[in-house]
């Protein structure tokens, strides 16, 4: 199964993956198509599509390089829905690390809290999902992800994919602070002293394990 960079943001093909973004994510929980589109063309966003036999785009997902780290943000992921239950997104993350870029990288990934909120069946099957692929939660790290329209954040986890040879069982506070901060920042336009970041932050064990 391949999975190909797009780079042309007027291709029919980012068209279908921007359809499948808009589908599957909440108006409150996406960014607006020209902030995606305005990413891509910059570089400093990656998409990532996989195609069926006749060329349509089946699957998507977007990828944040953070600077100056060896960390990316797995941004989002979906598949479309007639072709959900087919192994598309479990072959994506078994083979992320091959992808030249993602080489040497470890992948964070911010996934709903099935303690919390409504649909908490669907957000722990999410959870399961990304735990039967290899990845790891951050152990007593509280999340809130920033709205993105009103005015209440999400109660996330942080969970982290990392290639074999990079596995490890802990982080350290201070890079974990140093991860979330740089999230705020270059995803969602936060200030360095974001009061909703501050209500968390300074809490994060040490050292953070990886469970």
């Amino acid at each position: 199964m391949e999975f190909k960079q797009l780079g042309h943001v007027n291709s029919r093909q980012f068209k279908e993956a921007i359809g499948i973004y808009v589908e599957s994510i909440p108006r409150s929980g996406r960014h607006p198509v020209p902030v995606i589109e305005e990413r891509v063309v910059s570089g400093k966003e990656k998409i990532f599509v996989n195609f069926s036999a006749r060329n349509h785009v089946t699957f998507v997902a977007l990828i944040w390089p953070l600077k100056g780290t060896d960390f990316v943000l797995l941004d989002y992921m979906a598949t479309k829905p007639v072709y959900r239950n087919k192994g598309i997104g479990s072959e994506f993350l078994r083979n992320i690390f091959g992808i030249s870029m993602l080489k040497n990288k470890r992948v964070i990934v911010e996934v709903d809290d099935p303690r919390y909120g409504k649909r908490r069946a669907i957000k722990a099957r999410r959870v399961g999902f990304y735990r039967r692929n290899g990845a790891k939660e951050m152990k007593n790290v509280t999340y809130l992800l920033p709205p993105l329209s009103g005015k209440n954040p999400t109660r996330m986890i942080i969970m982290t994919l990392s290639p074999e040879s990079l596995r490890i069982d802990s982080f350290s506070a201070v890079l974990v602070k140093q991860l979330l901060a740089q999230i705020y920042r270059e995803l969602y336009n936060r200030k360095k002293n974001d009061p909703l970041l501050n209500s968390f932050v300074n809490d994060i064990p040490s050292p953070v394990e990886l469970v």
